[in-house]
């Protein structure tokens, strides 16, 4: 670079040239070798469009033939400067596509603006397309609704209080729960508790929401020319592409069932769709790029990790969310497209749960979380327990989640600045067992009947696997290594025997998904059932399994039960979280969560097939997972808040 350099500023032999001629070909010169790599000619094909365009400028091109004396004459004198050009062109691509040993951080001379800065939780927070106004979800009012700010006014409109509460947001978004229309003249949501998931938009003036889209249809993108895509909710997520409206939809791309496509977005210049995909998006997932007509997709990213909410900056820079490999975030991090190279761009400890850009790139609202989470209890009564009837549950850690009870033990996850690791409280003393450090944990512990024992889901080369070990931490081993684990993260995957000889876990082997009982002793697994069965929990009495079937794209799975030996059992039409369901020490009711946004407890008779409410909690926060204790009095639950605010990251021009 710095030889062709020092020709660029050789100027008599420049003008030796004819006089049309230099300018092209110096353009092609400093284009391959400027650093901005938003003015870099990015690969061969801009290359070949340039050189064919210096003809077009030639003397006289416009009036004699390629073949003529004049031409050729012309062509001999400027084609070793278009030899050299390619040459620069090579070097200028090879340097662009290695991967860079430090990546600039596309965020380090933006200006950083609180949007918010309110009691409670503000997230979710979308910009319009000409960054304009931002929507965002609050729970300021006292409960969640959208609110709208056109930034620099100083003033927010709560769009939807005249609409039942909708869903909070979380740490780990699965989907974008708000949007803008493509002309950002409506904002886009969903009804809390809709079994399938409907899209609503509402105008930014306020008035009456309207169905969007059809059933099952989730996070839809527009990109600058005007078209849409979205992903169904059916086995294999496919994506569609359609007109600005949704309609004339047609199918660009499929994977097999259990895989999922989420989130597309549009690149700036509409070639391409950018969307996470890969086989849980709570676990494990990466980003990809797929051209609007369909055909093979391109892995862009190799982090298998909760990767997630996509933000194209322009052709070469994308925002995204991702946790680390020790599962701690999520942070944010930007993707060099071209050369593939990822870095982490937010700094500190700020956890970041969602980002959004305007169209050119130039402004991004990002929310940022100081995030909690706790234990608490609350009892069992003949009637509606109330936030009066909630208590902490006292812990010597601060952080506390996950918990489960085993003999006179609760175990919890909880961490000391790393990823999450083992706690065990036993005669009010605390113990960690496992430390984060030794590898993030993710999953509730599966914790035998006596508290003996305990199993911890671990990530191996890619997979995840149940690894045992006794109470103290000790004696760890990883077992049933051809089964991996799947199931919703965070709800705890895999269950005991009440008599301890084996597991039930949901999983997949060289057969395909599945629920499998293990011997803890040895053995081959025994599939139970055949396809997409997750979350099980083997109830105390030791005739009945229950586990959530496919979740099929609304807010909660169907309720379904197993006999050890795999005799299938009818169960009542109860719609759960997956996971979110534990027995009581009797064998015959059942506590559960009815959705994935449940804040209440509700209770299943096995008996007598009825169903009925157990509390009615209104205090903020998102409800993860909960067991009951081992004398049946009191669910223990935890509760996080994500304490967030928006923020605004102006780029500088």
């Amino acid at each position: 670079s710095d030889t062709i350099g020092k020709i660029l500023e050789r100027e008599p032999e420049w003008s030796a040239l004819p006089a049309a001629t230099p300018v092209p070909i110096r353009r092609i010169l400093v284009r391959c070798l400027a650093k901005d790599p938003r003015q870099r000619l990015r690969d061969i094909g801009d290359i070949r469009i340039e050189i064919d365009a210096i003809d077009e400028v030639l003397p006289g091109a416009s009036e004699v033939t390629m073949a003529s004396p004049a031409v050729e004459k012309t062509r001999t004198r400027w084609l070793p400067w278009v030899a050299f050009a390619a040459l620069a062109v090579g070097v200028g691509v090879w340097a662009a596509r290695r991967p860079a040993a430090t990546q600039e951080n596309p965020l380090a001379n933006a200006q950083f603006t609180r949007l918010t800065d309110w009691e409670g939780t503000e997230g979710a927070a979308e910009v319009s397309p000409d960054g304009r106004f931002v929507a965002f979800l609050a729970d300021k009012d006292g409960e969640f609704d959208i609110w709208l700010s056109q930034i620099g006014s100083g003033k927010f409109t709560n769009l939807t209080q005249d609409i039942a509460p909708l869903d909070g947001p979380r740490a780990d978004t699965i989907l974008r729960t708000v949007g803008f229309s493509g002309d950002g003249a409506e904002i886009l949501f969903q009804l809390p508790g809709d079994a399938v998931a409907r899209k609503m938009l509402v105008p930014l003036t306020g008035g009456t929401p309207r169905v969007f889209l059809g059933e099952r249809a989730a996070a839809p993108s527009w990109s600058a020319d005007g078209r849409l895509v979205y992903f169904n909710n059916e086995a294999g997520d496919p994506l569609f592409v359609a007109d600005r409206t949704g309609g004339d939809a047609h199918q660009i791309f499929v994977d097999k069932k259990g895989v999922h496509n989420h989130n597309a977005v549009w690149s700036p210049d509409s070639q391409w769709i950018y969307f996470a995909h890969g086989a849980d998006p709570t676990v494990a997932m990466d980003i990809w790029r797929i051209r609007p007509s369909g055909g093979s997709p391109e892995r862009l990213t190799q982090q298998n990790a909760v990767v997630n909410l996509l933000t194209p900056l322009d052709s070469r820079t994308l925002l995204y969310l991702a946790r680390a490999a020790d599962r701690s975030g999520p942070w944010l991090w930007a993707l060099d497209v071209p050369s593939k190279a990822t870095r982490r761009v937010s700094s500190g400890l700020e956890q970041y749960t969602y980002v959004s850009a305007s169209r050119d790139g130039r402004r991004v609202v990002a929310t940022v979380a100081n995030p909690t989470v706790s234990l608490w209890r609350v009892p069992l009564l003949d009637r509606l327990a109330e936030d009066r009837d909630a208590q902490p549950y006292p812990l010597p850690t601060a952080r506390a989640l996950g918990p489960r009870f085993g003999g006179t033990s609760l175990f919890y996850l909880s961490s000391r600045g790393t990823g999450d690791g083992l706690w065990r409280v036993q005669d009010r003393q605390a113990f960690e067992i496992r430390k984060g450090s030794d590898g993030a944990l993710s999953e509730p512990p599966a914790v035998s009947l006596d508290g003996s024992r305990v199993a911890a889901v671990v990530r191996q080369q890619g997979k995840r696997h149940l690894a045992i070990m006794s109470a103290d931490g000790t004696s760890s081993r990883v077992f049933a290594a051809s089964i991996d684990i799947e199931g919703t993260a965070g709800q705890g995957t895999a269950d005991w025997s009440p008599d301890g000889t084996w597991m039930v876990t949901g999983g997949s082997d060289a057969q395909g998904s599945g629920l499998f009982k293990i011997p803890v002793d040895g053995g081959a697994p025994v599939r139970l059932v055949a396809g997409q069965a997750a979350n099980p929990v083997w109830s105390p009495d030791g005739n009945l399994i229950v586990y959530s079937g496919p979740l099929g794209g609304g807010p909660a799975s169907p309720l379904l039960g197993v006999r050890p030996d795999g005799t299938p059992v009818e169960l009542p039409q109860v719609r759960v979280r997956p996971g979110g369901y534990r027995f009581l020490p009797n064998g015959k009711q059942l506590v559960y969560l009815p959705r994935l946004q449940s804040q209440d407890f509700w209770l299943l008779d096995l008996d007598t097939k009825k169903t009925r409410q157990l509390t009615r909690l209104r205090n903020a926060g998102f409800l993860q997972t909960f067991d009951i204790t081992p004398d049946g009095k009191h669910i223990v639950f935890d509760r996080s808040r994500q304490n967030s605010d928006i923020v605004l990251i102006d780029l500088p021009k």
